[in-house]
């Protein structure tokens, strides 16, 4: 007698899931840019003051293929 996993998704439900868990991390990583900017806004180390801008710069693009990558 073997048990059915009820964790284990089909293609449908994954489709239904996928994009929310793609937009979490999304807003994660943004999030995490957010912070280092603020951080180094308040540092008194002026080359977090040219270094994280010029990282953060493109972030949207990261976040986007970060969040692209996830696949359930």
């Amino acid at each position: 007698m073997s048990e059915k996993n009820i964790f284990e998704l089909n293609e449908a439900q994954k489709a239904k899931i996928q994009p929310h868990i793609q937009q979490i991390a999304k807003s994660a990583f943004l999030a995490g840019v957010e912070y280092s900017k603020a951080v180094a806004e308040n540092s008194e180390n002026k080359i977090d003051d040219i270094v994280v801008p010029v990282l953060a710069g493109p972030a949207e693009t990261y976040a986007e293929q970060f969040a692209g990558s996830i696949k359930l």
